[in-house]
């Protein structure tokens, strides 16, 4: 059979094959040749082949003991590689190979040596089909031309010498065209190979006879079909191979006998139009080829844009094919395996296909926390047998890693608890002693290794994780306390939260009793420091809609009023502590200045006097100094229209990140963040655009989420503009009592999907800090609409809550609080009625510390002060803008 191995000129990895024979070393010093008959000339190469060699084991002897200590060396194992196969150590060689394949895998040039050292030794039988299987690996690892291509070649060569059958041959013929059969430069080599296999096992049938007849058409019907598979892919030479197959059909002919061309008639008019198709495609293929072609090694966005285009054409066999091509050139690029990661996972059912994608991402980026997960993730969706001890050892292995952060580790302990706990739910073994025992045990190692690699506050989430995982399906609410309250003792700057309070209350109404519920809200109205009235929204809230009698109202009112009381209280210290170091600031400054003159003029005394020269008095004033923190930057009037207020910002937000989520909608010209005089953000800010029309569409974006926290977003300077309607919206429902957990999606998906065409909008209404009230507004195209909603979904049951669905009216709110048996002050109707209490908090009155203070009573009108007036507010709800305002007064 003529063949011939098929070089790759294209192929940066190929290898020259002048590399000497391996040959083992012996104890004996060197020889030469001629045996005693030397010459000094001689004598002196031995000498320094000698030296060499001893250099050269001595170096080998110290990267063998440099990689003990740190096998994840990447270049010292080449680098081993290299200085062992030069002084022909074949199994120490071999053993080094194998190291490191382990921890790495192997480029084509590595792989291509490795093979070529195995197959100049092999000798016996068993050795010479040893190499397939190090072919094998070697084809797993990337893709590359010449590996395949000389894999093909040693295979036909031990199928020539009846060492492997035919079966066989073909089986890796196949997975190698699955592989490489679809790459336009590259796959025709091997269809060539295929095709040349098959027609030389063909010519062995000179005649066809009575005894062979059906072996002759099988094997012709089998190189029809090779031909039809090939011609129907966009390969080069097409044109060249369709020729050949016209002429192919005429041989056929001419030698059995057989008219192809009449007994496939249809198949072959078929194969006709594929084959048009398909040349039409690698036109436009070529183009991406060239740039490939003509660009600078590795072609990293060449290799990104061709593949973009190649997803549009949604040929799954061709994609894979060029992300494998990609990756063999690019196989650092994170992002570039992610790319292909998502690909496979929208692609692939199989885990057979897409788990081994995944063992190849991680053994050349395990650095990528992500392609951890997304592993773990793949194995439990796709993975039944021996699920838990898998994803068990993949977690260690992945935890052996040096990741960038402490963040990813975390990730990787959440999802085996996510994964845990989903087990143990499957099983429905939740009331097993045992594996409430797994759980807790495996959230307490986890939160032990946590705090010794970062600080308890930072682990917060994972406990309030562990608390809830104890009060639901532990049913153990006793324990979830205990893990709250432990946080409390331990922590001192969680205890001065609202969310720690809001996450442990959401907890306790749902699983525990109203007085637990009460004594958590009451304890974080006195701890906390940062947003007490958003604990005291919720407290309202729950005596509103579960309180017991009016009592207990008045007296949540009455500790809420405290609260805010101590908080602006405690601002109003801080802010003239503030004071006073500035002006101790300026003062300093000032005799440093009176002290520096006073030196000056003492000395200048004693030298004769300068003339006076008269200087332009514009270019002795200092430039203009940037704003000290808390100083309040005035907006330039003529950009006031492209300039947009955000307030309720997440304190943590610093300019970068504000830029980074409000660039969306068109240029930002600047960001003013207002801070006070600490340099710490007072929560809201600046936006000024290059053009009033992304202001417009910025606006249009009220209560975007930043941080998990909903930001305001207004106009400069238009006060009174945002008001609630408080009149009752026949084609707008209320909805209250939904879970606290149920995002907008959610609500709309699983309790209106069969209106969703007919919702305009849903506005579910949260805490500051972006957490849900359990209350909704959903705008309807019209009233009977809305009506129809309101009968069907009124006391619809969610989980364990039965909703409440009516018509929006916030007046009957207003009338039923002021007919209440408890009257308020007049002075105080922001306390006086439930229609504000749907209103964000931003957008309610505020009191100013040093102007307004809040009035409650419980039997009668507020008295009168001395001087016969009251402190009163404003019976008209603050907008986003006076919030603004509030800060800058």
């Amino acid at each position: 059979m003529d063949f011939t191995k098929i070089e790759d000129d294209n192929d940066s990895n190929s290898v020259d094959d002048d590399n000497s024979s391996m040959e083992r070393p012996s104890n004996l010093d060197i020889e030469m040749e001629n045996g005693e008959d030397t010459d000094d000339s001689d004598s002196d190469e031995n000498d320094s082949d000698d030296e060499n060699e001893a250099l050269l084991v001595e170096e080998v002897n110290r990267l063998q003991e440099e990689l003990s200590h740190n096998p994840f060396d990447y270049e010292k194992h080449v680098s081993l590689i290299e200085k062992l196969r030069s002084i022909g150590e074949l199994d120490i060689l071999r053993e080094a190979r194998e190291k490191m394949n382990k921890l790495f895998p192997l480029s084509a040039k590595l792989w291509l040596e490795w093979l070529q050292d195995e197959e100049k030794i092999a000798t016996t039988t068993e050795q010479k089909l040893a190499i397939l299987d190090l072919y094998e690996r070697a084809v797993n690892d990337y893709l590359d031309c010449t590996v395949n291509s000389n894999y093909i070649f040693y295979l036909i060569e031990l199928y020539e010498s009846s060492l492997v059958s035919i079966d066989r041959v073909r089986n890796i013929f196949e997975q190698t065209l699955t592989r490489i059969g679809c790459s336009v430069i590259h796959g025709t080599k091997i269809w060539q190979y295929y095709r040349l296999l098959e027609t030389n096992i063909l010519s062995g049938f000179d005649l066809i006879n009575e005894n062979n007849r059906e072996t002759v058409q099988q094997q012709i019907k089998l190189i029809f079909d090779i031909f039809s598979r090939q011609l129907s892919i966009p390969l080069v030479e097409m044109e060249k191979n369709y020729q050949q197959f016209e002429e192919w059909l005429d041989h056929i002919k001419t030698t059995y006998g057989i008219d192809l061309r009449e007994n496939e008639k249809q198949q072959i008019s078929r194969l006709k139009i594929e084959y048009e198709k398909s040349l039409k495609t690698l036109e436009s293929l070529k183009v991406f080829e060239d740039k490939l072609q003509h660009s600078q090694y590795p072609h990293y966005q060449e290799y990104l844009n061709y593949i973009d285009e190649e997803i549009k054409n949604d040929n799954l066999s061709r994609t894979q094919c060029l992300f494998e091509r990609a990756i063999n050139d690019n196989c650092l690029q994170a992002e570039l395996w992610l790319k292909y990661l998502k690909f496979c996972d929208r692609k692939f059912v199989v885990d057979t296909i897409l788990l081994p994608i995944y063992e190849r991402a991680l053994r050349n980026c395990p650095w990528i926390v992500d392609f951890w997960l997304q592993y773990m993730v793949s194995i439990e969706r796709l993975s039944s047998k021996n699920l838990e001890n898998v994803l068990r050892d993949v977690l260690d292995r992945a935890s052996k890693n040096t990741f960038d952060s402490v963040d990813s580790y975390k990730r990787l302990w959440l999802y085996y608890i996510n994964f845990t706990r989903r087990d143990i739910c499957k099983n429905n073994s939740w009331n097993n002693d045992e594996s409430q025992k797994k759980i807790r045990d495996l959230f307490d190692s986890i939160l032990i290794q946590l705090e010794q690699m970062s600080n308890l506050d930072y682990c917060y989430d994972l406990y309030r994780y562990y608390a809830k995982v104890e009060a639901q399906y532990c049913s153990s609410i006793q324990n979830c306390r205990k893990i709250f309250n432990d946080l409390t003792k331990k922590s001192p700057t969680l205890k001065r939260q609202a969310s720690f309070w809001i996450d442990w209350a959401i907890i306790e109404q749902r699983f525990g009793g109203s007085e637990d519920l009460r004594k958590v809200l009451y304890r974080g109205l006195e701890m906390c420091l940062d947003y007490p009235e958003t604990i005291g929204d919720f407290l309202l809230r729950y005596e509103q809609e579960e309180g017991e009698n009016v009592e207990r109202y008045s007296l949540a009112l009455n500790k809420i009023e405290f609260a805010i009381k101590k908080k602006n209280t405690r601002a109003e210290k801080e802010a003239k502590i503030e004071e006073m170091k500035v002006k101790e600031d300026v003062a300093q400054n000032n005799n440093r200045s009176l002290k520096r003159k006073a030196e000056k003029t003492t000395t200048e005394t004693n030298l004769p006097k300068k003339p006076h020269i008269e200087t332009d008095k514009s270019k002795l004033e200092s430039e203009p100094s940037k704003p000290a923190h808390g100083v309040f930057v005035k907006t330039d009037d003529a950009k006031r229209e492209q300039t947009i207020f955000l307030s309720n910002l997440n304190y943590d937000l610093t300019e970068d990140d504000i830029r980074e989520c409000f660039v969306q909608f068109g240029p930002i010209n600047e960001v003013r963040l207002v801070r006070d005089f600490k340099g710490r953000s007072k929560g809201f800010c600046y936006v000024e655009y290059e053009r009033i029309e992304s202001a417009r569409t910025a606006r249009k974006n009220d209560r975007l989420l930043l941080r998990e926290r909903p930001v305001f977003i207004s106009e400069m300077d238009k006060r009174n503009k945002f008001n609630y309607s408080t009149n009752k919206e026949n084609n707008k429902i209320f909805v209250k009592n939904i879970p606290f957990e149920m995002t907008k999606d959610d609500l709309i998906a699983q309790v209106f999907s069969n209106y969703s065409d007919s919702i305009i909008d849903c506005r579910l209404i949260t805490f500051k800090n972006g957490h849900s009230k359990g209350l909704a507004y959903i705008e309807c195209k019209n009233a009977s609409i809305a009506e129809k909603i309101v009968k069907e979904k009124n006391d619809f049951e969610v989980g364990d809550r039965k909703l409440f669905v009516a018509i929006s009216d916030p007046s009957v709110a207003k009338t039923n609080s002021l007919s209440s048996s408890v009257p308020f002050s007049k002075s105080n109707p922001a306390r006086t009625g439930t229609s504000n209490l749907m209103i964000p908090h931003s957008l309610m009155a505020k009191s100013h510390p040093s102007k307004v203070k809040m009035q409650l009573t419980t039997d009668g009108p507020s008295t009168s002060k001395k001087n016969g007036q009251q402190d009163t507010i404003s019976n008209k709800n603050l907008s986003n803008d006076q919030f603004r305002s509030m800060f800058l007064n």
